[in-house]
């Protein structure tokens, strides 16, 4: 899972997609090291909270932001080109 999520942020941040570049950033990986130290300065609940939830809470985050974008109609032709959608 780790390398494909690699990949896929490699994709993203590198090469033609429908997803701006900045969306990299939206990993999972990167989510759950954010909720990863948000852990360890919580209080015990909410420590608790996010280490049991962080790869689902991450996954969703991510889908979430990636249907956002998407549902956008600007963001369905791939930016570096111009091409226009087919």
């Amino acid at each position: 899972m780790v390398v494909a999520l690699l990949l896929i942020s490699f994709a993203i941040a590198f090469k033609e997609t429908h997803y701006p570049q900045w969306f990299a950033l939206a990993n999972p990986l990167v989510i759950q090291a954010v909720t990863g130290l948000l852990a360890l300065s919580s209080p015990l609940e909410l420590r608790i909270f996010f280490i049991v939830t962080a790869y689902n809470l991450s996954l969703l985050l991510f889908y979430a932001v990636s249907t956002a974008l998407l549902w956008n109609s600007q963001f369905l032709t791939p930016s570096a080109h111009g091409n226009e959608a087919i």
